[in-house]
């Protein structure tokens, strides 16, 4: 699996249009294959002049509206999947935390059932 800009069926394929901001972050993530690869988000912003809140939108934006797979994780940042085990992987991971997230948002409010439902979902990918 390789992604690159200048793969033509990827672009044609896509009838949502690509902003200024979206085309700089690709530019910087289309070779980046492999979690060995990986970028920060930090130097992502530097590389492109976006901010972080910026670049973020724009990885979010690639992998929704144009669905491209961009694989992240806290620790080592953005990158293309080499695989469908780092794709496996990276769902799992980013499950983990959106259920943490959600317990922990459940238990400002006290609601009982959402975290129960929260607790029997997060044995599912531990």
């Amino acid at each position: 699996m390789n992604f690159s800009r200048n793969d033509m069926n990827l672009f044609e394929r896509d009838d949502v249009p690509w902003t200024s901001e979206e085309l700089k972050v690709w530019k910087n993530l289309e070779g980046r294959v492999g979690k060995e690869c990986a970028v920060h988000v930090e130097l992502l912003s530097a590389y492109t002049g976006l901010a972080d809140t910026t670049v973020r939108e724009a990885v979010r934006n690639i992998i929704v509206a144009h669905r491209i797979p961009i694989l992240s994780s806290p620790r080592t940042g953005f990158w293309l999947p080499e695989n469908a085990e780092e794709i496996e992987a990276t769902y799992r991971s980013l499950m983990s935390r959106a259920l943490k997230i959600m317990e922990r948002a459940a238990h400002l409010k006290h609601d009982g059932p959402l975290i129960e439902w929260l607790g029997q979902k997060k044995l599912e990918f531990s």
